[in-house]
């Protein structure tokens, strides 16, 4: 299936990764979305709704839940009820509801950084406090630090963001390392949302572990996912979150009615439904394909430039890399890469103390990979 991952040319098509960077001539490995096609069971489904000609007003069929609630079951052997999800248009939205809900002006949020610079963005945009729980760098991959957790827990901070698989440093958590969190969570009443909007996105032999494996233990949690970075859907606007607190459920969806907020399209309700019902053989495919991308990648920037550091990948197609050894600052670093022909994410944009850090993204055909890589090679040796 690997001629499924060639290259899709999205010049010109409203592409942000594309048609918005700074140098319209770079080849982008910014943005996390991909660069080749949806699986064709999603490709089959749109061109079926778009052949049936009427767009009208749409509610979010049964089928929607029940497509959750298979895919988690047969992907992660996780077991949910129907009536935990809620539809939605987009995770970050989601944490903007129930971060209104939860907290109150002046709160301090939990973040484990380096982190998805969007969660930043969203708790200062809210007139919350961003509260640091800083991961530990061990050689090549990254670690939580409990003991810190818990002592944030003790001083009251009430809301984590646990970010499964994490962006940008691509751990997949063991079952015992979300087990921790869980109880010490438990154990102060803090309430824990899981983004796990890159779970499928695995290339490891393990079973991803969803938050939803401990609701027995604990239901003081959510679940915020989406197909849109798994199949690229990410414009089609459509995503779900999992809240097994009955209580909080009802504060969600009255907060969501008094908003406005709306349902996803008919368009990515279906292209959701058709992918978690066929799109399995796909995703397999396309973590073989990302296993392919990053060990190029980290064999050929080994031998290259050995001082780059390349971060341990299990989870998402996001390389995290430390270029320390440069002694540059982000803007230095992207600038660099930028004048070389490629576009980055820079570090410091996920956590005040990476710098020196790049994140790369794999999701493209092994052509594109191969050309970027040695555009940025080229950059750092000149």
């Amino acid at each position: 299936m690997d001629n499924l991952f060639k290259e899709v040319n999205r010049k010109k098509t409203g592409a942000i990764k594309w048609d918005y960077q700074a140098n319209l001539d770079n080849i982008p490995f910014w943005i996390a979305d991909s660069d080749y096609s949806s699986a064709p069971c999603v490709l089959e489904e749109l061109q079926n709704v778009s052949k049936h000609g009427a767009y009208g007003y749409n509610g979010i069929p049964k089928e929607f839940n029940e497509a959750v609630v298979k895919w988690y079951d047969r992907r992660y052997g996780c077991k949910l009820n129907n009536d935990w999800i809620i539809s939605s248009t987009g995770v970050i939205l989601e944490l903007r509801v129930l971060l209104d809900v939860l907290t109150e002006v002046g709160d301090g949020i939990i973040l484990q950084t380096p982190v998805y610079h969007t969660f930043h963005h969203l708790i200062n945009g809210m007139d919350r406090k961003i509260i640091e729980n800083k991961l530990i760098k061990t050689n090549d991959t990254y670690v939580m630090d409990y003991d810190n957790l818990e002592e944030l827990f003790k001083k009251g901070y009430k809301v984590l963001i646990l970010c499964s698989p994490h962006n940008p440093v691509g751990r997949i958590w063991h079952y015992e390392e979300i087990e921790k969190v869980v109880m010490l969570a438990k154990k102060y009443n803090v309430f824990v949302v899981f983004d796990e909007i890159h779970s499928d996105l695995n290339i490891t032999k393990r079973k991803f572990v969803s938050g939803g494996m401990f609701v027995n233990l604990y239901d003081n949690i959510a679940i915020c996912n989406a197909p849109s970075k798994a199949f690229n859907l990410a414009g089609l606007h459509t995503s779900y979150i999992i809240i097994p607190n009955a209580d909080l459920r009802k504060l969600y969806v009255e907060r969501t009615d008094k908003e406005f907020l709306n349902h996803p399209s008919v368009f990515g309700y279906r292209s959701m439904i058709a992918a978690y019902t066929n799109g399995e053989e796909w995703i397999n495919a396309q973590n073989e394909h990302l296993l392919n991308n990053y060990n190029y990648l980290k064999t050929y920037l080994n031998k290259e430039l050995p001082e780059v550091i390349v971060t341990l990948l299990e989870g998402t197609y996001l390389v995290w890399l430390d270029f320390s050894y440069t002694k540059l600052t982000t803007d230095e670093l992207l600038t660099k890469c930028s004048n070389g022909g490629v576009t980055c994410s820079g570090g410091v944009n996920f956590g005040s103390d990476y710098e020196s850090y790049l994140r790369f993204n794999i999701a493209c055909s092994f052509e594109q990979l191969q050309k970027g890589l040695e555009l940025l090679v080229k950059a750092f040796k000149s």
